[in-house]
């Protein structure tokens, strides 16, 4: 029998709400969402009876939420100020009453004082994917209170893999009574945003901010030639001794380099990168003392000086022996009888 009672309550109800709106009509978000909310802008909007009768004059609710341009519009009385907890109070009632997520602009000047809610809208490509994530986390660490509009402060490009672009910048606005630390914000805009950037804060000015260019791609390193023809300089105190990237490559031995160390690994180039100053020397007529414990590595060095008086060897090229490990290399007149000019120490 109590059965019986239920069904017989619950049928009326039934029957009105088909009565009201007619089978199969969809009721629009005005229709659904607008009572409980007028209900609750009512006490806090502090209406009067009279007002509280003109509903319309107070308060517009889109008939669909999702269409574009769709916007909650309140309107403020005049007791009504605007303060950081008049928002916060306005901004819970219609999120608690209308579902998703809104954003207010507060008008508080003028004869038309009204609060605009929007929902905020996702942007599009890396906009609409990476956006709301980051300012999730960025608002709360910033201070910014709930209503605000994300765009207003962090507004992403579409696309983040323009590398080397300006288009690809990602700029945050700041409060202008935040005093954190810029690295606490590059620490989540790491987390949340892929690829490689580099923070730039910009905290000086009325509108402190902080931007994020793309990383730029780091130069190709020089890629230098395996061998390079050799320029003999008409300088008699400069040497070629090869070719950098930045062209060929001379030492000063009058100057900032009057003496050289040559060291390196086996068949790096030691012995040839002595070679050339010795035929350098020759080609100005200079006279060379060896200490060679490797002669015979010298012996292609042949050729006539540019005073055509001798050979690179013969006579202007004077040997001395050296003991290597314990033992004397042979670098004697015996050795050498066509090096009439050596001279055995």
């Amino acid at each position: 029998m109590p059965t019986l009672a239920v069904l017989a309550l619950a049928v009326p109800v039934v029957l009105v709400a088909a009565g009201t709106w007619g089978a199969g009509y969809q009721p629009t978000a005005s229709e659904l969402y607008g009572p409980a909310l007028w209900d609750g802008l009512v006490p806090l909007l502090k209406l009067t009876e009279e007002q509280a009768e003109q509903q319309n004059r107070w308060m517009r609710l889109p008939d669909d939420l999702d269409a574009e341009g769709g916007a909650l519009v309140i309107r403020l009385p005049a007791a009504m100020h605007g303060t950081e907890r008049d928002r916060a109070a306005l901004h819970e009632v219609v999120c608690a009453r209308v579902p998703g997520e809104w954003a207010a602009r507060w008008q508080t000047r003028g004869t038309e004082r009204h609060v605009r809610f929007t929902r905020p809208c996702p942007g599009a490509g890396a906009d609409a994917e990476f956006g709301p994530g980051l300012w999730s986390s960025l608002r709360v660490v910033l201070g910014v209170a709930a209503w605000e509009h994300r765009h207003d402060w962090l507004p992403l490009p579409e696309n983040l893999q323009t590398e080397g672009s300006s288009e690809a910048e990602v700029r945050l606005w700041l409060p202008r009574e935040w005093i954190g630390a810029p690295e606490q914000i590059n620490v989540l805009f790491e987390r949340r945003i892929p690829g490689d950037w580099v923070m730039h804060p910009a905290l000086m000015g009325s509108q402190p901010s902080i931007f994020w260019p793309p990383k730029p791609a780091p130069k190709p390193k020089p890629q230098l030639p395996t061998n390079v023809e050799w320029v003999p300089s008409a300088d008699r105190m400069k040497v070629m001794v090869g070719q950098t990237h930045q062209g060929l490559y001379y030492v000063d031995v009058g100057g900032t380099t009057p003496h050289w160390g040559v060291c390196g690994g086996t068949n790096d180039g030691k012995t040839t990168c002595l070679i050339i100053p010795v035929v350098h020397a020759r080609q100005h007529g200079g006279l060379v003392d060896m200490l060679a414990p490797k002669v015979e590595a010298f012996d292609d060095v042949e050729g006539e000086s540019r005073t055509g008086t001798s050979s690179l060897t013969s006579g202007a090229v004077s040997y001395s022996q050296r003991k290597v490990g314990g033992s004397t290399e042979s670098a004697d007149a015996d050795k050498h009888p066509s090096k009439p000019g050596f001279t055995p120490s």
